[in-house]
């Protein structure tokens, strides 16, 4: 029996080990050179995360909060499928599905942008357009204590809702929806309390049974003007207007100036209003502080009675006086008086030469409910 060869025994087990170093190195060489390592996340990866950052700068969570939510729970999604692909074994990783995926990413992000861009345009115009309206009336009411030339008109409750109104505006430009909304509502509040208050303080324009009484004094002194074929004066301090009348036809209307407070009845010395009632000229005054002028008999009997039964109220107080020096004068329309009726110096000249002493002067408030002060306001009343 021949002894067995190691040597030849480990020929063949050299030669099995050499092949498989070889075929190893093959495969080592092969994913050498298609690389080895690993593959790169997909661009669109990166395209997704810069889009949702520049959506939080432009505000989309706040214009469209449903959609970018439904938008951020997609991209989580994506995210954690790119966890997971990278979680595995570079040989097996596969990014084209991710990069599908995150392509839609980018597209649902897209539309929620545009969403939140037209719920912005939307909230924006509208907001825009509340603030157009409560501005509206507020300038309607400045123009109406502006026309009457009221000051009492400009209350604080006007200046008070400009403020907020320039708030509100700054609450729209920095998408503060919430806030502007606050901002217009208490605006249009301190318009409405304005308008209540005016309302109040010119309501006896608004008086039909007080508008009948003064058109009953002017009807009544044309009747008589017609009668006795004489002059008369009728001055009608909303409208600001002096009719010279003769015989009961009008002869000509002129533009008058009133007092700061004229559209009160005068009640004492000191208050600026101009009086209503009936009244004569009992002094021409050729040459009068403003201009010419015609002195009236203010106050009258019925001034002199309303004048003790407000001071027996407690009204008014005891040491205050009723004044007078009441006057149809020159200067100008375009001024406020401490309760005269002013006219244009060449009105006055002609009104001067004109009349003479013992002439009737029939003063009122208003011949119309439907004048503008009230229209004006019923208007306001309803914008609301």
């Amino acid at each position: 029996m021949k002894p067995i060869s190691i040597v030849a025994n480990i020929g063949p087990a050299l030669r099995f080990l050499r092949a498989g170093l070889i075929l190893i190195a093959g495969i080592v060489c092969l994913f050498g050179a298609t690389g080895c390592s690993e593959p790169p996340i997909p661009a669109e990866v990166d395209l997704a995360v810069s889009q949702d950052q520049n959506l939080w700068k432009v505000g989309v969570p706040k214009y469209a909060p449903r959609e970018y939510e439904e938008y951020a729970a997609t991209l989580r999604a994506g995210q954690e499928m790119l966890t997971a692909e990278r979680s595995k074994f570079i040989w097996f990783q596969d990014y084209e599905p991710v990069a599908k995926f995150f392509g839609q990413v980018i597209v649902q992000g897209e539309q929620v942008r545009t969403a939140a861009m037209t719920a912005k345009a939307r909230e924006t115009t509208d907001l825009t357009v509340q603030i157009i309206k409560v501005s509206d009336r507020l300038r309607i009411l400045r123009d109406l204590a502006d026309d009457v030339r009221d000051r009492k008109l400009s209350t604080r409750s006007l200046a008070r809702a400009e403020t907020l109104l320039n708030e509100a505006k700054g609450h729209v430009k920095n998408g503060e929806w919430d806030k502007a909304r606050r901002s217009i509502s208490e605006a249009s509040l301190n318009v409405d309390s304005a308008v209540k208050a005016t309302r109040q303080r010119v309501a006896r324009f608004a008086d039909g049974q007080q508008i009948a009484r003064w058109r009953g004094q002017v009807t009544n002194a044309i009747q008589r003007s017609r009668s006795n074929g004489g002059y008369l004066i009728v001055v009608n301090k909303l409208d600001r207007e002096l009719t010279l009348y003769r015989s009961g036809q009008q002869v000509k209307t002129y533009k008058a100036g009133m007092g700061i407070n004229y559209l009160a009845d005068k009640l004492y010395s000191g208050d600026r209003a101009t009086p209503e009632g009936e009244y004569r000229v009992i002094r021409k005054l050729p040459a009068s502080k403003f201009y010419k002028a015609l002195l009236i008999n203010y106050p009258n009997e019925e001034d002199q009675r309303r004048f003790a039964e407000a001071k027996r109220r407690g009204e008014i107080s005891k040491r205050t006086q009723i004044g007078g020096l009441i006057e149809i004068h020159g200067g100008g329309t375009e001024g406020l008086t401490n309760g005269c009726v002013a006219l244009d110096d060449r009105h006055m000249l002609e009104l001067y030469n004109t009349v003479d002493v013992g002439t009737p002067v029939v003063i009122v408030g208003a011949l119309s409910a439907n004048n503008t002060l009230c229209s004006t306001l019923d208007s306001l009343c309803d914008v609301n």
